[in-house]
């Protein structure tokens, strides 16, 4: 079962109902406040309820569900986290957890503050990455991901975190998962050399949102997240951040594509490609590849578990290049689509009455002498733009072809051999 995280819903998750509240404090001092207000209180988020005033379901704005099957909080750092499991066909699938880190919480000022009871634990911890590159939390995030990741039941697919909790970067480069983050109160010069260079080879595999005059982290770093990162004060050619317009720090502020889920700029332009997402998929199921070749070759490999591996390499890599090539050829053809008509739009915007002295056939004529045609300008970029296409699509059915014949080749061998099906589908299980 392969689950994708949208941007909405891992933006959702960063949200008070959601991961701050896996703090009790935190809902004790919301919720005090909405009573006064009047407003609608949250729950505390346990992975074991224990009456009606906590719960470990989440529910994301799309209306996907979550359950909750870890959480963490460190009085000495004032870390919050947690991890979920999406929901799917009523069943929480615990192949695709993503481990999310609360952003700062500047109100509790009852766990362990700082300054004499005058900030939050947590507001210190966000100066302290400041003036040091990296927020103490971030160790307890580490533990955390190494925790959720050593439990045999679960497998880890991505990482999200908002403002201070965007140290899940860091965590993202040493563990090779994906992802995501909003509003980064992070510097990138706290990454070692082998988590830079992860980095910068797998683009893909990261989506750091930021805002362009974000109204807090211009405290940070002045919104130029390669300030710090070396003598030159800018981050590396293949280091990706997504910009949209901007001031709010709010994560609540952010806004995304109805049909994709993914965030969108000013104009309603969707900033990551969906294509994007094959990257995805091959580094969650390689993933699982190394875990469980690991725990295979412990006692060395057999002939039918080396031939479940090199399937398991082959169709994964047989079905992302499908994937891929499916993701462009569907982008190709609908921006050939969008051209096309826009070239209509631009011949039928050329007026030829405008011209006093000629008549709006004289005017055609002196535009087709200059090679200004309806032909030239629509017809023939019609014809080439839907070859485009169409070698595009069939690129795509020849890697699905492939895909598919990779697969079918392994459904015939295991035909052939029930006691390798059967382990086959033991280690699947596993997966």
């Amino acid at each position: 079962m392969t689950y994708h995280y949208t941007d909405e819903q891992l933006n959702n998750v960063n949200w008070n109902y959601s991961v701050y509240s896996v703090n009790k404090t935190f809902v004790k001092n919301y919720n005090e406040k909405a009573r006064k207000n009047g407003e609608k209180e949250i729950q505390y988020i346990t992975p074991t309820p224990q009456n009606k005033n906590e719960k470990n379901i989440i529910y994301t704005q799309d209306g996907q569900r979550f359950q909750v099957v870890a959480t963490k909080t460190d009085k000495e750092t004032g870390f919050d986290g947690m991890a979920v499991a999406p929901i799917v066909n009523g069943k929480p699938d615990y192949q695709s957890v993503a481990i999310i880190a609360a952003g700062t919480d500047p109100n509790n000022k009852t766990e362990n503050p700082a300054w004499n009871g005058i900030v939050s634990r947590d507001f210190q911890s966000a100066i302290d990455g400041k003036l040091s590159g990296l927020s103490p939390q971030y160790k307890i995030l580490d533990k955390f991901v190494k925790e959720v990741k050593d439990d045999p039941r679960y497998q880890v697919t991505h990482l999200s975190g908002y403002s201070q909790g965007s140290y899940v970067l860091k965590a993202g480069a040493k563990y090779g998962i994906p992802v995501t983050t909003f509003n980064s109160w992070f510097k990138y010069e706290s990454l070692t050399k082998k988590e830079k260079d992860f980095l910068t080879k797998h683009p893909d595999l990261y989506r750091d949102y930021r805002k362009i005059d974000d109204e807090v982290v211009k405290w940070n770093d002045g919104n130029h997240p390669g300030l710090y990162y070396n003598k030159d004060h800018k981050l590396d050619d293949s280091i990706k951040i997504y910009w949209v317009d901007g001031t709010s720090h709010k994560i609540e502020d952010w806004k995304f594509d109805k049909k994709t889920g993914r965030v969108i700029n000013e104009n309603g332009q969707v900033l990551a490609s969906q294509s994007t997402q094959a990257v995805l998929d091959t580094v969650r199921v390689m993933t699982q590849f190394k875990d469980l070749k690991k725990k295979l070759s412990a006692g060395g490999l057999s002939r039918s578990e080396q031939i479940f591996l090199d399937s398991v390499q082959g169709t994964a890599l047989g079905s992302a290049i499908a994937a891929a090539a499916q993701m462009g050829a569907d982008q190709i053809a609908s921006l050939a689509q969008n051209c096309q008509a826009q070239a209509e739009e631009l011949w039928a915007g050329i007026d030829f009455t405008r011209y006093q002295h000629l008549s709006p056939a004289e005017v055609e004529a002196a535009f087709a002498a200059e090679g200004v045609t309806r032909a030239s300008l629509v017809e023939e970029f019609q014809v080439h733009s839907e070859a485009v296409k169409d070698k595009a699509a069939s690129l795509a059915g020849d890697f699905a072809d492939l895909s598919g014949r990779l697969q079918q080749g392994m459904e015939q061998v295991l035909a052939t051999d029930q006691k390798m099906a059967r382990e086959f589908q033991v280690w699947k299980d596993q997966m």
